[in-house]
């Protein structure tokens, strides 16, 4: 009963969200006639190829309609009704849309924020990478091939994040293995992977770190994620982690 209380209220918290964030898009939408994009407002259409920052827009805009019926669904049906809750993820909500959003790139639909942190140049840690490390699927060098999985598994869902890089808590440097965005609603995850525990030392090492993590508000297995070898035997266990938790879809 508590997880579904607490869904619900992820439920209304993204609703307030989104009502924020559509007080801000234009009016109007999208339409598409052959390779040509147009603005549809009052009635008129004006042809917008040569703006991507407005059909980056009208493509969020229909999205968070799309994502708030989803949203206010779910909230009606309450927690007697859980059986008929619509779980698409976002990706099966943008292939619900009209044509004229359809092949647009997936990051015309991603928050603003999200967006532009996908751009952003991030420090990392200075450990490098040895010579033969291993590569995710998209090319992005991991220190071993648990990590590999789990990169290559976060760029099939199309999810940012970002290796190794720095994270400030107070006073500590640290640097998670994956910091990760849901390109949709924002929201920040850590996930650590912890397969080193036959090493002296490490597992007093894992347990500083996760202690560091939830004195900064970080909570596990809701922003916090963390994973140990046992778990990669289970390719349905990790696509559960990121469809639970990251995605929020179940």
């Amino acid at each position: 009963m508590m997880n579904l209380l607490k869904c619900l209220k992820f439920h209304q918290v993204e609703i307030n969200k989104v009502d924020q964030e559509l007080q801000h898009v234009p009016l109007g939408y999208l339409v598409k006639k052959q390779k040509q994009y147009y603005h549809s407002s009052n009635g008129k259409e004006i042809g917008i190829n040569k703006q991507p920052d407005l059909i980056k827009q009208l493509c969020r805009k229909r999205y968070l309609l799309t994502y708030r019926k989803q949203l206010i669904h779910n909230l009606s049906a309450g927690v007697k009704n859980i059986n008929n809750y619509d779980k698409r993820s976002p990706a099966d909500l943008i292939k619900s849309l009209p044509n004229s959003y359809q092949g647009t790139p997936p990051n015309y639909f991603y928050c603003p924020e999200v967006a532009q942190w996908v751009t952003e140049e991030y420090e990392k840690n200075t450990y490098s990478t040895p010579d033969g490390s291993y590569f995710s699927k998209r090319g992005i060098a991991v220190r071993s091939k648990s990590e590999a999985l789990i990169a290559s598994l976060l760029e099939d869902y199309n999810l940012p994040y970002r290796y190794d890089a720095i994270l400030q808590l107070g006073d500590w440097r640290k640097s998670p293995d994956f910091i990760i965005r849901n390109p949709f609603n924002g929201r920040t995850f850590i996930w650590e992977h912890f397969g080193a525990l036959h090493e002296s030392g490490y597992e007093q090492k894992m347990n500083d770190k996760m202690s560091l993590y939830l004195q900064h508000g970080y909570v596990s297995f809701e922003t916090l994620i963390y994973t140990f070898e046992f778990d990669l035997r289970s390719p349905v266990r990790l696509k559960n982690l990121v469809q639970d938790i990251i995605l929020h879809t179940k």
